[in-house]
């Protein structure tokens, strides 16, 4: 007789499988809302605030030499014999001879002392010039106010040939305060650039550029390799730029399409900026999330995976138990005398024995669990087994 809850068991392991793949699919669901997408927004923060945090460290390196340029320029500016020299000559106590003669050798070894130093322009109380050596900057590249300042100033990056240097201006101060005159010192670049060797900490696609001022254009510099930058937007949309503030705000972050962009205000003229392809920024965070998330997925699945291999050794040991009950079921039903159909509450045939079969005269092998009660009739009716009846449905 065939076993008919055996194919209960096997729905009762598809069902299992069947749901227990639903919950994967929820579980994926959920801890893609709840767990990944908050993670992705806490490191894209995190990663824009990198960003954030080199500009203000590269920004501050800037600011740390544009300060030793301007205590260079005025350490020059302080030098007690230069100083006396120029007093000398405004006064004519001693010619223009004798003054390049003494003063020469003074800013040479100035220069010597400090591999920054590529040029000194010493000024009177006029502005005019009474000497100069090494590299001297138009000056209209001077810092402005380098008239009347009693302090040193700095500007740039200036242009000279095929270099970009700064300009620093320092006065030249008298012990009771007297401005007698200003020195006006080029000092090389290269400490800026070398903040910005390799990579400097911005990834592969970082770039760094000086934005500043001329009149009313913006200029900007590529601090990887010192060169001009003929169109800012070329680097950095003109809406990113408006949304950064750069001359407006100290510092700033936005996120373009393509890029992301974090600036930091060095001067009032002289900003720094950084740019990061998008890609690179939330790229690999992306990537490492569907890595994450397929983790997960695979875990949940094993464990389903682990779950049906538990469960499948033990439906096959209740399958047997349950075959060998039947079996020494329909032996005892078959050794009964009198002849047992048993119906469910569909009356639909369970079980039946070999006396009931022989009785009615059922062909063999069509009775069979699962079939109705009414089918049985009428195949009895149909076979002529029953003998006449008047009303067929009435009788059964």
């Amino acid at each position: 007789m065939p076993q008919r809850h055996i194919g209960d068991i096997k729905g009762l392991q598809r069902n299992l499988l069947r749901f227990s793949l639903a919950g994967v699919m929820l579980i994926a669901a959920l801890t893609a809302l709840f767990v990944m997408v908050p993670m992705q927004i806490q490191l894209r923060d995190a990663s824009v605030t990198h960003l954030t945090q080199i500009a203000r460290s590269k920004a501050d390196g800037i600011t740390q030499i544009l300060s030793r340029t301007k205590s260079i320029a005025a350490q020059i500016s302080s030098r007690t014999r230069a100083r006396t020299l120029l007093q000398s000559l405004e006064s004519g106590d001693i010619g223009k001879t004798q003054f390049d003669a003494a003063i020469a050798p003074i800013f040479q070894a100035a220069m010597d002392s400090s591999e920054e130093v590529l040029g000194i322009t010493r000024l009177n109380s006029r502005g005019e010039t009474v000497f100069s050596t090494g590299a001297t900057p138009d000056r209209k590249t001077w810092p402005v106010g380098w008239e009347d300042s009693i302090d040193a100033l700095v500007s740039g990056p200036t242009a000279m040939g095929y270099g970009k240097y700064l300009v620093a201006s320092s006065p030249i101060l008298t012990p009771d305060g007297r401005h007698v005159g200003v020195d006006i010192v080029t000092l090389s670049m290269a400490r800026v650039f070398d903040l910005f060797t390799g990579h400097a900490d911005m990834g592969k696609t970082g770039r760094a550029f000086l934005l500043y001022r001329d009149g009313d254009r913006n200029l900007m510099m590529a601090l990887q390799d010192g060169s001009d930058i003929e169109r800012v937007e070329n680097v950095i949309s003109k809406d990113l730029l408006d949304e950064i503030s750069v001359w407006s705000s100290p510092a700033g972050v936005a996120i373009g399409d393509r890029v992301t962009a974090a600036h930091e205000q060095i001067t009032d003229g002289l900003a720094l900026i950084l740019r990061q392809d998008v890609d690179e920024v939330f790229g690999d965070l992306n990537d490492n999330l569907i890595y994450s998330g397929v983790g997960v997925l695979g875990v949940v699945l094993l464990g389903i995976c682990g779950l049906f291999l538990l469960l499948n050794p033990l439906s096959e040991r209740v399958e047997r138990l349950s075959g060998l009950m039947e079996t020494q079921l329909q032996l005892a039903l078959d050794n009964m005398p009198n002849g047992l159909c048993m119906f469910d509450e569909d009356l639909r045939i369970v079980a039946y024995n070999r006396s009931y079969q022989d009785i009615y005269g059922f062909e063999e092998g069509f009775l069979q669990p699962g079939i109705t009660r009414s089918e049985a009739f009428w195949h009895l009716v149909d076979k002529g087994l029953l003998g006449p009846l008047e009303d067929h449905k009435e009788t059964i």
